[in-house]
């Protein structure tokens, strides 16, 4: 009669097995990554957990008083790829966003061939948080004519386009990117600020930001028409909290990189693609 007992050879395989398996997984834990693809939707997306997310051909459009997409809480990383944010209009709480910050803590964000577009107050706001890395990358910030039209119609009080703001981020990375019809905000909270692309309007306000330009371009010749408010010129400055006066110069593309607050303006923009309103919705 055989023994039920099991052969030596496949309990010391068994055990040696058991031990690998427990080893990996404390020095690999398990990390969580969350991918959300191919989304179309008017309902607002929020990210708030502990985790890696991915983020490809995302659209999301035709919200009132609140933000297509938020940061919350603390995040390990986000990636956004292909994905498009706005027509954005605010409502009885005056909050309207393509992509903002509510006490998020981010080690790294990237996003790469986005557009944020047509959001009543802030095409993206990374105000309330603290950021690792962020990159943008091949992106577009755009206000639409008809969109700055009707928001300076229906608020004759308002004097200023939407902003694009970046605050209490190490290091700001701005690469080859499309402004257009926003006021860029760089924060002196951001340590250093990395740019690619047109730096014909950027205007350093402070001295406290490292500006690192890569790669820069001749200069651009602004075409006319550019939408703005009655009397009011181009918004093209770094706007801090205690601006510096004197000390605040214009950045010749031509000159070396120096220590600064940055921002890019292009004027040369088209209208944001018919695919950016999938689900258009007026305010009431």
């Amino acid at each position: 009669m055989r023994s039920a007992r099991p052969v030596p050879w496949m309990k010391a395989w068994f055990t040696h097995s058991l031990t690998l398996m427990l080893g990996l997984a404390i020095v690999f834990p398990a990390l969580a990554e969350t991918v959300i693809q191919d989304r179309r939707d008017d309902l607002p997306l929020i990210l708030n957990r502990h985790d890696d997310y991915v983020l490809r051909n995302v659209r999301i459009a035709g919200l009132i008083d609140m933000a297509a997409l938020t940061l919350s809480g603390p995040i390990r990383s986000i990636t956004i790829e292909n994905s498009k944010f706005g027509e954005i209009w605010a409502g009885g709480n005056q909050k309207a966003a393509a992509m903002e910050s509510v006490g998020a803590t981010v080690a790294t964000v990237k996003v790469t061939d986005s557009a944020f577009y047509d959001a009543e107050n802030q095409l993206v706001s990374l105000r309330e948080g603290s950021f690792g890395t962020v990159t943008f990358m091949h992106c577009s910030f755009k206000t639409s004519e008809a969109f700055l039209k009707r928001l300076y119609a229906e608020n004759p009080w308002r004097t200023t386009p939407p902003t694009t703001e970046f605050y209490n981020i190490e290091r700001l990375e701005l690469l080859d990117n499309e402004f257009s019809n926003t006021t860029i905000i760089i924060h002196p909270s951001v340590k250093t600020v990395v740019l690619r692309g047109d730096v014909t309007k950027l205007l350093i306000e402070s001295p406290e930001t490292q500006v690192i330009r890569l790669d820069p371009r001749p200069h651009a010749v602004p075409e006319p028409g550019v939408i703005l408010p009655p009397q009011v010129g181009v918004f093209a400055a770094v706007t801090p909290d205690h601006p510096v006066g004197p000390r605040a110069t214009h950045v010749d593309p031509a000159a070396p990189a120096q220590a600064a607050d940055g921002a890019d303006h292009d004027k040369n923009d088209v209208e944001p693609s018919p695919d950016t309103h999938d689900n258009p919705r007026t305010r009431p």
